[in-house]
């Protein structure tokens, strides 16, 4: 703050400076002025209310001052003693005003910057709490999110592998099913072809049964021709010869032993013996030698239809073994037929439980392989979904760490800048107030100085008119009292002997007060001159 100002020194009291003679009023504006006029003056009257500087003039003067203007020269010096007293004052109350205002200033700017620290305090502990809720808020926010996200994934996936296991679980359940159905229609249809492969085999081995029965039958009807065939043929190959002489002698005996050729023989041996007998020449040779021809004949005749008996039932039996080995081929094939349709019979049931089979193990491998895709894709799927959902999880979770770093980042920025604001603001606001206390100091101390500058001014310039009007007064005395010396020389005799107020007589003081006046003329009007 500015110090106080120092009151200007008080202006020098004038002295009054002679003037020249005929400068007051003369003969023709009606003489010199009496005493009772004198008193009346305007700076007569002035003296009378203002002080000098040591004291107030008092009223009643003696005629020397009065004729030496000594009483408007106090007057107007106590005028000037009076601005000059008024200017200190004046001063002293800029200064102490200004004193005054430049510590209310200081005060109020100390005030102000007070406030604007505790309120930037304030402000910065309000951001940091803000900040610190905030952030507490988003940990606490994104904490929680993070918590529900891997629980929400970690459901995802149970529940993924839930699935999994169940569609798994349901997929064995329908191949099992699957499998049972095509099993158990495979053993069904096997059973089919087996119960109708029988059904075919009974009905083939009934028909070619009875066929072959028949065959066989023929067989027994043709075997006795081919019994006497083959019998008759080997007596005949005796009988030839073909089988030796013991095979010969048999084929003889056989022959001889027929009952037929035992029956010829016997009437024809009867009937020689009858004509031998009806002769009489039973014992005769010729009786024996007709026996023997008879014989021999007969034998002979009998013997060659024998062998063609033998030979027509050789070639019977030979056309029934013809028959019959036509009837066994019959037989053969219709064995073979037999063998060939039960062969086809199996062969085609084969086959067709082959097929049974093959299509289903084909079912049942389709089945295991369609399966088998499909649990390959549930898993893969599953796989592919878990997965998914791992990398969505991951995601969210790198996604809301971002977000909470971002966000707490952005807290953090805004803390800064608000902190920067505050901090800005706050040293804004002090400048503000600093440059707000220097301009007013400033004003403070500009209108000081003006004021100061001002009252200066009209004290010089009331010092200036107390001297012009002490001057004034001294020049109105002197001319006064040079008119009253002129006009007066003679009446000074006259009032030689009055009494002054001082206990002399008025012409002693008139001729001391000449003195004095001219002396006091010289020296005010010097000083205040010099003043000036």
């Amino acid at each position: 703050m500015r110090e106080k100002e120092e009151a200007p020194p008080s202006p020098a009291l004038f002295a009054r400076e002679k003037v020249p003679l005929g400068l007051g009023r003369g003969a023709d504006e009606g003489g010199p002025r009496r005493a009772d006029e004198i008193s009346q003056l305007p700076h007569f009257r002035h003296c009378d209310v203002a002080a000098s500087p040591s004291g107030p003039p008092e009223k009643e003067q003696d005629m020397s001052s009065i004729f030496s203007g000594s009483v408007d020269r106090r007057a107007a010096i106590f005028q000037a003693q009076q601005v000059a007293n008024n200017q200190a004052n004046n001063n002293g109350l800029i200064a102490n005003n200004e004193t005054n205002a430049t510590n209310a200033l200081a005060s109020n700017a100390g005030n102000a910057q007070s406030a604007i620290d505790q309120g930037a305090q304030g402000g910065l502990a309000a951001l940091l709490n803000g900040y610190n809720t905030a952030s507490g808020a988003v940990n606490s926010g994104f904490g929680a999110a993070e918590n529900a996200s891997q629980a929400g994934f970690g459901q995802a996936a149970n529940d993924l592998s839930g699935g999994l296991q169940a569609s798994l679980a349901s997929l064995a359940d329908g191949v099992n099913q699957g499998e049972a159905s095509i099993a158990g229609g495979g053993a069904r249809a096997g059973n089919d072809v087996s119960a109708a492969l029988g059904s075919s085999l009974a009905s083939l081995g009934s028909g070619f049964g009875a066929a072959q029965k028949t065959l066989v039958g023929n067989d027994a009807l043709f075997s006795p021709y081919v019994g006497a065939g083959q019998n008759a043929q080997g007596t005949l190959a005796s009988a030839l010869g073909l089988n030796g002489a013991a095979g010969n002698a048999a084929a003889a005996s056989a022959f001889q032993s027929g009952p037929g050729y035992q029956y010829q023989v016997q009437q024809a041996l009867n009937g020689v013996l009858r004509n031998a007998s009806a002769t009489g020449a039973l014992g005769s040779g010729n009786t024996l030698a007709a026996l023997q021809n008879t014989g021999n004949n007969l034998a002979n005749q009998n013997w060659q239809q024998w062998l063609s008996n033998l030979s027509g039932v050789g070639a019977s039996g030979l056309n029934a073994a013809g028959q019959t080995a036509a009837n066994n081929a019959n037989l053969a094939a219709s064995q073979q037929a037999q063998g060939t349709a039960q062969a086809n019979a199996i062969t085609q049931a084969g086959t067709q439980l082959g097929n049974i089979a093959q299509t289903t193990g084909t079912n049942l491998g389709n089945l295991s392989a369609g399966a088998g895709q499909v649990a390959a894709g549930l898993n893969a799927n599953a796989a592919t979904a878990l997965a998914n959902t791992a990398t969505a999880g991951g995601t969210t979770l790198a996604n809301e760490l971002i977000g909470q770093g971002t966000q707490l980042g952005n807290l953090a920025t805004n803390l800064g800048s608000a902190s920067a604001g505050i901090d800005t603001s706050q040293g804004a606001q002090l400048a503000n107030v600093d440059q707000a206390l220097g301009t007013n100091e400033a004003n403070v101390f500009n209108n000081a100085t003006n004021a100061m500058v001002a009252n200066n001014n009209n004290a010089t310039q009331g010092i200036a008119n107390a001297g012009a009007s002490a001057l004034r007064a001294g020049q109105q005395a002197a001319a006064t009292g040079d008119n009253a010396i002129l006009g007066g020389l003679g009446s000074l005799l006259k009032l030689g002997s009055l009494p002054t107020g001082g206990g002399g007589t008025l012409a002693s003081t008139a001729t001391s007060g000449l003195g004095g006046l001219l002396s006091a003329l010289g020296s005010g009007a010097g000083g205040l001159l010099a003043a000036l």
